[in-house]
């Protein structure tokens, strides 16, 4: 509700503005160049050299390019634009498919950036002078100027058709510029401050037949489906995103706690002192380098990953400014110049225009993401402990409730089947209450409770207005239809509140803030209510705020990444004799990096086990009875973490595998690169047969393993080398742990012997 009152202020805010930047554009119906008269007194003509230039073009790929955007020059006439024409000397000619790309022009013209330059692979770009005879305006994207530039590079591509081997699809082109769309006020108030479900730009385009050309001022658009399907997939997934938020907490937090072995020599005093399983992985060793172990400069380590964690909710806005900066830098600036709303991708226009074309209310993105970040820093580093602080927001209720709304912690439990919810705490118990909230909703005891509660209540209220006369029975006809608004709408707000968990997180957050400042302020009397109510209400304010950045972020963080993994596997289904190679390679990189990170822990695995072999080979010698390395308990060998810690250190370093694994893999990514490097340039895949293609990139990802086979030496003998290696080291463990609890009983026997009545040979010299 909180964040519904903050969107109705900002409408109000912007109300006057949402008029006045929006227009419709020029709009006409079906015109016919040729037969309207428009190249009577006016006509244009592309230059010979430019006319040859490009026929040499399609004939150099055998007629095989899709797609072509020319950039035109006239000469000698000034141009001029409408407020609608968007990069307008950039036009854009194709045909129909299957050979064609006309289905393209739907597209968001941004398409080939989102697809990594899959779909660009038979496009080409290339400048032509366009002469212009006759007394005549050139106005890019007026009616009559449309006209005569298609009927100019129409005329231009059907000269391509005499050439020998052209397909007779070139007749039938169509060449168009980029043009905007007229969007509702609600739907661009949208646009300006949350991202835009529709879509702000489309192709206008004249197309070209046997005997005639057309130019339909109908704006082409992709598929409203597609475009707006994944801003409502942002939204519900921003509202469930608590789930896996909370869940990477706590097993963060459970890692920590459960005791981890040390990367380095130092041992953790608190930890567990056996381990029954190996408790290496690459996880919990980037959990433990971010952890602090001691108290040495503990809280600015925490306030560091803090700060890093609030980063990271910005990361995939960050890459997306950074791609579209470095590759499609120009055609974002005229989108802002013509004010189509960008969200965060404005910012690369640059300050000026990105604070008036995004979250204009609160001075644009620039402002917004500076204000979000510094209040959230401040805000998340403030509570020493976070799990503590969380954990007092959290509702402890265990009476009756008066609602649906409000029931109490433990029913909450039985209905979602998560029992002993009363008894957790921290970040187990937040999480485990979100998912109760969701189990709750399909269990038909929870509305079968709820609408008996609801008609206790009401008869409670009507007994006590009534009185118990039935005199008043009037009073109760009249209280039914109220009666059954206000259990409805109850009904639908405990609908909305169980099942997005961002609901209770919110709320919870704010308790905890609460809690926090009242308990601070708590012994200044009369004055500290004062005091508290204000940092209340402005940390209220703060949180509303950042709710609101956040929920714009995640939305356009997500439809940035569904619209490159839609355009991406497009381009792998509409070229894949040309993109067979990426696919193959790119997933080979996968598949080596997911290896590398699931051999480190089978690594410390296998050490492990040979480590606890080791141990009931010196437990059955009984070399070292003195020294626990190992024991058994239900039918379970549990090993010593000092010793194993030990092993480690001394037999597989942590940073040396790391260090080798990222070294291997910086290779294999080269090797890939220079490999893909070869097949742009010499395009050789472009000329094999399929089954010749597969063959051919199967075998240059399958290098690495294959150069690994001839180094592999035999396997059982490695096997014995190391468990010699590994009983050695055990050995070597029990021998230090003798030397030093020698070393201790001789200290001991010597302070014990020390007679302090006689003095030293010091104290009589002085004296």
């Amino acid at each position: 509700m909180i964040f519904l009152l903050f969107l109705s202020v900002l409408i109000i805010a912007n109300a006057k503005n949402m008029t006045k930047l929006k227009f419709r554009c020029e709009d006409w119906r079906k015109e016919y160049p040729f037969q309207n008269g428009v190249l009577d007194n006016c006509s244009m003509e592309i230059d010979p050299i430019s006319v040859t230039q490009f026929l040499f073009n399609l004939k150099s790929r055998d007629f095989h390019w899709e797609l072509f955007r020319f950039n035109l020059r006239f000469k000698p006439k000034e141009v001029f634009k409408t407020k609608c024409a968007i990069e307008p000397h950039i036009w854009t000619w194709t045909y129909p498919a299957p050979e064609g790309a006309y289905e393209f022009l739907k597209w968001p013209k941004e398409y080939g950036i989102w697809s990594f330059g899959l779909l660009d692979l038979f496009s080409y770009s290339m400048n032509i002078k366009v002469n212009v005879y006759g007394n005549c305006p050139v106005i890019i994207g007026g009616k009559e100027t449309t006209q005569r530039i298609a009927t100019a590079v129409l005329e231009m591509v059907n000269k391509s058709t005499t050439i020998k081997g052209a397909p007779r699809d070139f007749l039938y082109g169509s060449v168009c510029y980029n043009s905007k769309v007229f969007i509702h006020p609600f739907i661009y108030f949208l646009c300006k401050h949350i991202s835009c479900p529709v879509e702000a730009t489309s192709y206008r385009c004249c197309t070209a037949n046997e005997t005639s050309i057309v130019c339909n001022g109908e704006n082409l658009h992709y598929d409203g489906a597609w475009w707006g399907f994944p801003f409502v997939l942002g939204l519900l997934l921003f509202a469930f995103s608590p789930l896996f938020l909370v869940k990477v907490f706590k097993k963060v937090a459970s890692s920590n706690t459960g005791g981890h072995i040390q990367i380095d020599d130092t041992m953790n005093k608190g930890s567990n002192k056996w381990l029954i399983c190996n408790p290496l992985s690459l996880f919990s060793i980037v959990s433990q380098s971010i952890t602090p172990q001691n108290n040495k400069f503990r809280y600015c380590r925490i306030i560091l990953r803090r700060v890093a964690i609030v980063l990271m909710t910005i990361t995939v806005v960050i890459v997306q400014v950074g791609i579209h900066y470095f590759f499609d830098h120009h055609y974002t600036v005229e989108l802002a110049k013509h004010d189509i709303p960008l969200d965060f991708r404005s910012m690369v226009a640059g300050y000026k225009r990105s604070k008036t074309n995004f979250i204009p209310t609160i001075g644009g993105p620039y402002v917004g993401l500076g204000i979000y970040l510094f209040t959230t820093m401040m805000l998340v580093c403030i509570p020493r402990d976070l799990e503590t602080f969380i954990n007092r927001g959290i509702p402890n209720n265990l009476g009756l409730s008066m609602s649906p709304l409000t029931l109490d912690i433990k029913t909450k439990g039985k209905l979602g089947s998560v029992y002993h919810l009363e008894r957790q705490s921290g970040y187990p118990k937040l999480y485990n209450l979100m998912r109760a909230h969701i189990y709750m909703l399909i269990n038909p005891s929870f509305w079968s409770l709820a609408i008996q509660i609801q008609v206790k209540r009401f008869a409670g209220v009507m007994n006590n207005i009534t009185k118990g006369k039935a005199t008043n029975v009037v009073k109760i006809g009249f209280g039914i239809p109220y009666f059954v608004l206000i259990c409805a709408t109850e009904l639908f707000l405990s609908l909305i509140y169980y099942s997005l968990p961002i609901i209770l997180f919110f709320k919870i957050t704010i308790m905890s803030y609460y809690i926090g400042i009242k308990k601070s302020v708590s012994h200044l009397g009369t004055s500290g209510r004062v005091v508290q109510y204000s940092i209340t209400t402005l940390t209220l304010a703060i949180l509303v705020f950042n709710l609101y950045i956040l929920t714009v972020v995640f939305v356009d963080s997500l439809l940035f990444i569904t619209r490159i993994m839609i355009f991406t596997f497009t381009g792998f289904i509409a070229y894949p004799g040309s993109t067979y190679a990426y696919f193959v390679f790119a997933m080979t990189i996968v598949i080596y990096i997911t290896e590398s990170i699931h051999k480190i822990r089978l690594t410390y695995s296998k050490l492990f086990k040979y480590t606890i072999k080791s141990c009931v080979v010196v437990k059955n010698k009984n070399k070292f009875p003195e020294v626990g390395i190992a024991k058994e308990e239900d039918d379970y060998y549990m090993i010593s973490r000092e010793l194993f810690t030990y092993v480690v250190s001394r037999h597989k370093p942590v940073r040396v595998e790391i260090f080798f694994s990222l070294l291997k893999l910086a290779f294999i990514t080269f090797m890939f690169y220079l490999a893909a490097h070869v097949i742009v340039t010499l395009h050789r895949l472009t000329d094999l047969n399929p089954l010749t293609q597969v063959i051919t990139a199967l075998f240059i990802c399958l290098l690495p393993k294959l150069w690994r086979m001839l180094l592999l030496k035999d396997k059982n003998y490695e096997d014995i080398q190391e468990n010699i290696a590994i009983l050695k080291l055990v050995e070597d463990y029990c021998k230090q742990k003798l030397q030093i609890r020698d070393s201790d009983e001789n200290t001991s026997v010597e302070l014990d012997n020390f007679n302090s009545k006689e003095p030293d040979e010091r104290t009589k010299l002085i004296n």
